[in-house]
């Protein structure tokens, strides 16, 4: 972690507790990601105060193998969390073990959250079939979700990865597109929602 310039570097490993560790997302005050601790043989959500010591381990004790943070806005952590044979599903934590909330749409292979604006969520979801689609969770349920990666004309896979409200109430959501033509290339989306204009997202 810095906090500044590259003396400001602060070490969040803690050989003694740690096997392998990343840290992923900030939410300007804690740092949160991952960290397969010792006598563990997968990746732990975790969160840091801005010290080693203060490394808090959100994975919960049953039902899971794996978890991972990979965005944070403050009061709120998101990522995924997996159990065993089954892909990501879509999660969010409030800074304990016991806030954790699957978001994971009903029927989905795997699905992941990568920011919020405090009321709607962004991430992906990967149907039973296809790649995986940009969604845009409009609240802290599941059936609430909106598959935006449609939207991309000739796109094989979106993922939403941040998301703002501007001053005129327009939602805005970025992301990335696979475009394939024969050779696979990826590129930035931007899409936008306007309350007050449209009912749906636009492009």
């Amino acid at each position: 972690m810095w906090t500044g310039p590259s003396h400001t570097f602060t070490d969040l490993f803690v050989a003694s507790r740690m096997q392998f560790g990343y840290a992923y997302a900030t939410d300007g005050t804690l740092v949160g990601g991952s960290v397969i601790y010792k006598n563990i043989a997968y990746y732990h959500a975790t969160i840091w105060n801005g010290t080693a010591a203060s490394a808090l381990d959100l994975h919960p004790a049953t039902g899971y193998t794996t978890s991972e943070i990979v965005g944070m806005i403050p009061g709120i952590q998101m990522g995924y969390v997996k159990r065993a044979g089954f892909g990501e599903e879509a999660a969010l934590w409030r800074g304990t073990v016991e806030s954790l909330h699957n978001l994971a749409p009903q029927g989905a292979l795997s699905s992941k959250l990568y920011d919020s604006d405090g009321t709607h969520f962004v991430g992906y979801v990967r149907p039973p079939t296809g790649w995986a689609s940009a969604t845009i969770w409009w609240g802290e349920d599941a059936a609430t979700t909106e598959n935006i990666g449609l939207l991309v004309k000739d796109a094989v896979s979106t993922w939403a990865v941040g998301i703002e409200n501007e001053a005129n109430g327009d939602i805005v959501v970025a992301g990335n597109a696979i475009f394939d033509h024969g050779v696979q290339v990826t590129r930035g989306v931007v899409w936008r929602w306007s309350p007050l204009r449209h009912v749906k997202p636009e492009e």
